[in-house]
């Protein structure tokens, strides 16, 4: 009796798990909602080509390629799926009164997009509000974080410091970047960044020392231009000279960068 029983405990257990499975498989997807996403993608796909017919970097030609055809295949998944769901994909006969069942469509894993491993670039404009000129370097990803950029630059400053001594200044920056939009983002990418400065050499009246440490914070803003990339950037920097006079004000810098 007990065997009989355990039997029949154990054939409605396995019952339960076959109804189970049959209720959680996947339902057809709303024709309008499938039809949406081929909007979005077909839309995605020619951002893309625009970007790639103005692409001269090698490195981001074959990137955006690689994107175009991850996003076609995907495309033609949805289309796939779309004949398959839609009431007027094909005629249904008198006896046939249900749609055939969806088919599964498992969607790619969306492409990681990244920027260039390292940039090299060159600015001009204010920094605290001193007359300069910067030479950079720019690490994309550090530890594999795509959003973020560590920026080694190298500058020289001329002007007059808070007590109006005129001062030849060559500052060495370090900043950390954080981008604000995915890297294939169209249109302008903002960034900002955070970083301290060491005045490796200040000079006034034939003297010349080793400055202080002071800090920057800057916001940016970058667009494509050629095999590189265009960018201006807005701030507020202390550059320190080791004594009392020190340089603070508004940073502003006009460049242009390019893998390297």
């Amino acid at each position: 009796m007990k065997r009989f029983l355990t039997g029949i405990l154990v054939i409605c257990f396995f019952i339960s798990i076959v109804s189970g499975f049959a209720f959680a498989q996947k339902q057809p997807r709303d024709p309008a909602d499938i039809k949406a996403e081929i909007k979005r993608v077909e839309s995605y796909i020619d951002t893309l080509n625009d970007k790639l017919a103005n692409a001269k970097s090698p490195y981001r030609v074959q990137e955006l390629t690689r994107m175009v055809s991850i996003y076609e295949n995907r495309l033609n998944a949805l289309e796939n799926e779309l004949e398959t769901v839609s009431p007027g994909s094909r005629p249904q006969s008198k006896i046939e009164q249900t749609p055939p069942p969806a088919q599964r469509v498992i969607a790619p894993t969306p492409p990681e997009v990244t920027l260039p491993p390292r940039t090299i670039g060159v600015s001009g404009g204010l920094i605290a509000n001193m007359p300069a000129l910067v030479l950079e370097m720019r690490f994309n990803r550090p530890l594999n974080i795509n959003a973020a950029a560590f920026k080694v630059g190298l500058g020289f400053a001329k002007g007059k410091d808070s007590q109006d001594n005129d001062r030849q200044n060559i500052p060495l920056f370090l900043t950390g970047i954080y981008q604000l939009t995915a890297p294939d983002s169209p249109g302008l990418n903002p960034y900002f960044g955070f970083g301290i400065n060491l005045n490796l050499l200040t000079s006034f009246n034939g003297e010349s020392k080793m400055g202080a440490f002071g800090a920057d914070l800057l916001f940016g803003m970058s667009g494509d231009a050629g095999p590189g990339e265009m960018f201006a950037e807005i701030g507020y920097d202390l550059i320190r000279t080791g004594n009392s006079p020190d340089y603070q004000g508004l940073g502003f810098m006009l460049g242009y960068r390019q893998p390297w």
